[in-house]
C-alpha cells in the first residue's frame, strides 16, 4: 500500500497498477486536463452511461466481428442494466440481446472505482478516465486510452472524435472546455436530424451535459431514467466513505487491488453469466 503524507495526517492510497505480469502490454496516451465549471457528481453523472463508449466503437471503426457492434446498439436501445457492489466500488453493466445471434448477448462492464476512477469500455480502446474536485463547483477531468492488443492509440482520432478540435468548446492552449449557454454549448439544431444531439463529440456532449445543469445543481425535482441507478450507487457510495472517514475509518476502496481492473465488451453466449467476466480467469480480452 501506498500513503502520501502531509501536515496534517496520511492518506492511505492503493497499490498502484503494475503490467509488467500482463500477458497483454498497452501504450497508453494521457489526454491533457480539462477544467471544467461543475459539482463532481454531476460531472461523474454526465460520464457515467455507456453512450460515449457506444458511439466510440462505431467511430474507431473496431474490426472483431465487424458491424455487430452498431447492429446490436442500433436495435437493442433497451438494454438490461445490473449494478454489483465490489471491493473497489462497484460495476456496472449493460446487457443487450445480439440480433440473429442465436441467443448471444452483448454485454458492456463498466468499474466504477470509488472515489474518482472508471473505465468505459470499447472493443478499440479503453478509456480510464479521472474526475477530480478541486473546489465546490470545479472539477479537473483526466483521461488515459491504452489498447490491450499493443499498437499505439490514434490521438488525433480520438480528439476528433471527441470534439477536443473545436476551439469554440476547448481552449487546447489551456485545456479548458470553454462551452457555455450563450454559445448553446456548441450545439447546431440542424444538425440534430443527423447527430441526435447536434453537439460534435462525444466529449463535448458530456461536457455540455454537466455544464448545463450549473455549478449546483437543483435536485428536488431530479427525474432518473434506468442508467440513473449508476448515478445513485455512485452517490451512496460517496456518502458510505464519508460516514466511514468521519468515524475514522477508511473509504470505500483504499485496500482493494485494482491492477487487473478492466472494462468489458463482449459477445457471449445466453448461458454466461456476467460476473464470472469480469472475473481474471476469465481470459476475455475487450
Amino acid at each position: 500500500m501506498n500513503s502520501c503524507t502531509n501536515d496534517r495526517s496520511i492518506v492511505k492510497m492503493p497499490a498502484l497498477p503494475t503490467h509488467a505480469d500482463q500477458p497483454h502490454q498497452c501504450r497508453c496516451e494521457l489526454h491533457a486536463a480539462a477544467r471544467r465549471r461543475g459539482r463532481y457528481v454531476a460531472c461523474r453523472r454526465a460520464s457515467l452511461g455507456f453512450v460515449a463508449a457506444e458511439l466510440a466503437d462505431r467511430q474507431l471503426q473496431c474490426q472483431s466481428r465487424p458491424g455487430q457492434s452498431r447492429r446490436v446498439l442500433d436495435r437493442d436501445l433497451a438494454p438490461t442494466r445490473l449494478l454489483e457492489d465490489t471491493p473497489f466500488g462497484f460495476h456496472y453493466a449493460a446487457i443487450r440481446q445480439v440480433p440473429d445471434g442465436d441467443g448471444e448477448r452483448n454485454v458492456r462492464i463498466t468499474p466504477i472505482i470509488m472515489p474518482s476512477t472508471r473505465i468505459i469500455p470499447a472493443r478499440a480502446v479503453q478509456f480510464v478516465i479521472f474526475e477530480v474536485p478541486m473546489n465546490a463547483t470545479r472539477t479537473a477531468t483526466f483521461a488515459a486510452s491504452y489498447r490491450l492488443d499493443g499498437s499505439p492509440v490514434d490521438q488525433w482520432k480520438l480528439n476528433e472524435m471527441s470534439g477536443r478540435h473545436n476551439p469554440l468548446l476547448f481552449d487546447d492552449r489551456t485545456h479548458t472546455y470553454v462551452g457555455t449557454w450563450a454559445n448553446r454549448f456548441g450545439q447546431d439544431r440542424a444538425q440534430m436530424s443527423e447527430k441526435w444531439s447536434g453537439i460534435k463529440g462525444v466529449v463535448m456532449e458530456d461536457m455540455a451535459m454537466a455544464m448545463s445543469q450549473g455549478a449546483i445543481a437543483d435536485r428536488s425535482n431530479e427525474h432518473l431514467v434506468p442508467a440513473g441507478q449508476a448515478v445513485v450507487r455512485c452517490r451512496r457510495q460517496l456518502l458510505e466513505s464519508a460516514r466511514r472517514v468521519a468515524e475514522g475509518g477508511d473509504p470505500i476502496g483504499v485496500d482493494a487491488d485494482v491492477s487487473a481492473i478492466r472494462g468489458i465488451d463482449a459477445t457471449v453466449p445466453g448461458n454466461v453469466r456476467w460476473q464470472d467476466l469480469v472475473k481474471p480467469e476469465a481470459g476475455v480480452v475487450p
